[in-house]
């Protein structure tokens, strides 16, 4: 899709596709939606289907979604572009069924409003190198509750400014954090996680790993050339990292 689409009123979708396996769904365009359980993108019930978005997403409502897809077993969804939610309990992306890419923007404003949310899947994956930022009362950026067999790759940002950046809820996860990447707000690991920790040469990082669990009550693996620190009985992570003034070489003085 190319062109505009704009929808008002209650489940109003601006894209469609229900039983349809092997599909593929592109939008390059804009998709405005405006009403309470309104979807930019709606993908049900279809098996292996691809969802991508390299266009802009807007939706206004409670419970709306930037893109869902549900029931949806080997999906893909892609976003290089831009999701805007604007509603309670609103979500950029809903899925269960899809693995994840997302290097585009998405952001969220309401209370309860999540930047990507999944739920029971098996077997899948999201690569965020991209930018998530919610704002609104217990709104957090990525949140996963079921999910089975689960990796997340975040060297993207993700923001939450009143709430968990990440939130780890009923699932056996796999968290890869590189410190190329920005995380603002709490890393809840409610359920017990694995986590695996990256340096790559960008900005210092500071992370409290103390809410929840590690899978052996520590990080599996801290790899990377960029000299790191791990306070076991804090848990807590940092990196000194000094590329930042590469590019400033009389930001210390003489």
């Amino acid at each position: 899709m190319d062109g505009s689409i704009t929808t008002t009123g209650g489940d109003a979708v601006g894209i469609s596709n229900d039983a349809s396996d092997n599909s593929v769904l592109t939008n390059n365009g804009i998709i405005e939606t405006e009403g309470d359980f309104s979807n930019g993108i709606m993908n049900s019930n279809s098996q292996y289907a691809s969802i991508t978005n390299a266009g802009s997403i807007g939706t206004a409502g409670e419970l709306a979604a930037g893109i869902q897809g549900v029931f949806s077993t080997g999906s893909m969804i892609t976003n290089s572009g831009t999701i805007l939610t604007g509603g309670d309990f609103a979500m950029a992306i809903e899925t269960v069924g899809a693995s994840i890419i997302n290097s585009g923007t998405i952001t969220t404003e309401g209370v309860g409003s999540h930047g990507i949310f999944i739920g029971d899947t098996p077997d899948m994956s999201v690569l965020n190198t991209g930018s998530i930022r919610t704002a609104g009362t217990d709104a957090i950026g990525f949140v996963i509750d079921g999910a089975s067999e689960a990796t997340l790759y975040n060297r993207g940002l993700i923001i939450s400014e009143m709430s968990d950046a990440i939130r780890i809820i009923n699932g056996d996860m796999t968290l890869n954090l590189s410190s190329a990447g920005l995380i603002g707000g709490r890393i809840n690991l409610d359920a017990a996680t694995t986590v695996n920790l990256m340096t790559e040469a960008s900005h210092p990082v500071v992370w409290d790993l103390s809410t929840g669990s590690m899978v052996g009550g520590d990080p599996g693996s801290i790899t990377g050339n960029v000299p790191s620190f791990y306070n076991a009985s804090t848990r807590q992570f940092a990196t000194f990292d000094p590329s930042a003034l590469v590019g400033s070489l009389d930001a210390l003085g003489t």
